[in-house]
């Protein structure tokens, strides 16, 4: 027995599809920008890994760092894939662009000082000083967060 209806169902993979057109982009962009073969993505924030799956599947290769250790992370991807470091730090982004040869940056800072559903979390929003030390990479980067962020994020938005 079906969870949920088919025309869910075709809503769901509709938008499944959307995503993943949206991760092949990222690819297309990282080699027009740098050359082909030449696509390593890194993912902050990145928990399990979810977002950087994508990218992986499109084609490229994927590096993680969050302020916590991430077991998950490191099974999906392999052992070395993985970084404990903090995403504000403009000197940790360059040790991980130096080390893993990034060329493009990919961001979910914690959403839970921004969301609707959260309003009273002592959480910090970091998503100012992670945009910050992106910009210092130089590389091509995005930032993905809850619609409540929409004041938090500049240039073009997606929500």
């Amino acid at each position: 027995a079906r969870l949920a209806p088919e025309q869910l169902l075709e809503l769901v993979r509709a938008r499944a599809r959307a995503v993943l057109q949206w991760q092949r982009q990222y690819v297309a962009i990282v080699e027009r920008v740098v050359g082909y073969g030449d696509n390593t993505m890194a993912f902050l924030c990145c928990m399990a890994g979810g977002d950087a799956e994508g990218a992986r599947r499109m084609g490229a290769r994927v590096v993680g760092g969050d302020k916590l250790d991430q077991p998950s992370f490191r099974r999906r991807f392999g052992e070395g894939s993985f970084r404990v470091l903090d995403a504000t730090s403009p000197l940790a982004l360059k040790k991980l662009k130096v080390e893993e040869h990034v060329k493009m940056w990919h961001a979910a800072p914690p959403c839970k000082p921004v969301s609707s559903m959260s309003r009273d979390s002592k959480e910090a929003n970091i998503i100012g000083l992670v945009r910050a030390a992106l910009q210092e990479t130089g590389d091509a980067y995005s930032i993905e967060n809850v619609q409540g962020s929409r004041q938090h994020l500049k240039g073009h938005v997606m929500t």
